[in-house]
């Protein structure tokens, strides 16, 4: 049986994997702030206690680390440069000196925002060309982890469709959801484009590609393409409202940071590495509202 560390255990991705993979693997976990009840292998440690952190390596020796820590909110990133690259880059090259001699397999997650949207598709060899600080700080962390590692994993990702734990930041589907659960107006971009994928898509691509032992970079990515309005007329058909969303343009929706239109990732090289096959958004969606009640 496999060690993992999750770093960040309490985010979607890192607390999906717990959930679905702890019986498969000997998973261990770090976070700020643990909220259910007490489990020997979880540990609270402030994210920057690289000491505590690479002690705890050193002690495990996992066979693989995966690394959920990292600041995603796209307009605070815009508005706190230091800050952005402290969390996506700064935390990166620590995490890699950290690990440096405990032979572990090291994950990280990107993200497509470090595109511009000029292209159709992105595939895992395109050059990034990010215009917001958020995807810049992400397009530095890649270009360090490709040239400082050996055996890692690079998961670059688009918009995640994920359930919301009471212990986390709140996220595009759920927002929605319970806008149309409360009757809450709603404006969502009707001209953006780009291929939304499932957290259990993702936590079960990730046990495949640790399952083959690959190496490199992987777009994560769904099948289907949709606006952000699109997916907000997709979940009230399966919330069976007659709540109206209202289709605004990106350029009346103001941002602090910059947004790519288009941000589609090609996710041809995952499925002939592992024969995969991504979950229908309906389906997903469907899975959502269960989970809801």
């Amino acid at each position: 049986m496999k060690t993992i560390l999750i770093l960040g255990v309490t985010s979607n991705i890192g607390f999906a994997f717990y959930q679905q993979y702890r019986d498969k693997y000997n998973i261990y976990g770090l976070c700020r702030n643990w909220p259910l009840k007490a489990d020997a292998h979880i540990k609270e440690v402030a994210y920057f206690d690289f000491e505590n952190i690479k002690s705890t390596i050193d002690d495990i020796s996992p066979d693989i680390v995966v690394n959920c820590v990292g600041l995603n909110d796209v307009d605070k990133c815009e508005s706190n440069m230091s800050m952005s690259n402290e969390f996506n880059f700064d935390f990166v090259k620590l995490l890699i000196n950290a690990a440096s001699q405990s032979d572990s397999k090291l994950v990280f997650f990107s993200s497509s925002q470090i595109y511009s949207g000029d292209k159709t598709e992105y595939s895992e060899t395109d050059k990034p060309s990010a215009v917001n600080v958020y995807g810049q700080s992400k397009a530095h962390a890649e270009h360090y982890i490709s040239d400082n590692c050996s055996d890692f994993l690079l998961l670059r990702l688009t918009t995640v469709i994920s359930p919301r734990q009471s212990f986390q930041r709140n996220n595009l589907s759920n927002f929605i959801i319970d806008g149309l659960i409360s009757n809450t107006p709603l404006k969502l971009i009707c001209d953006d484009l780009t291929n939304f994928v499932c957290v259990n898509d993702v936590v079960s691509a990730m046990n495949l590609l640790f399952y083959k032992n690959s190496i490199g970079v992987f777009n994560i990515a769904g099948d289907e393409k949709l606006s952000r309005y699109g997916l907000g007329k997709l979940i009230a058909s399966k919330v069976k409202t007659s709540w109206d969303i209202e289709k605004v343009s990106s350029t009346e929706f103001k941002t602090v940071a910059r947004r790519p239109i288009r941000l589609v990732l090609s996710n041809n090289k995952l499925k002939k590495e592992i024969d995969f096959t991504f979950s229908k958004l309906a389906d997903s969606i469907e899975s959502l509202l269960k989970d809801k009640n």
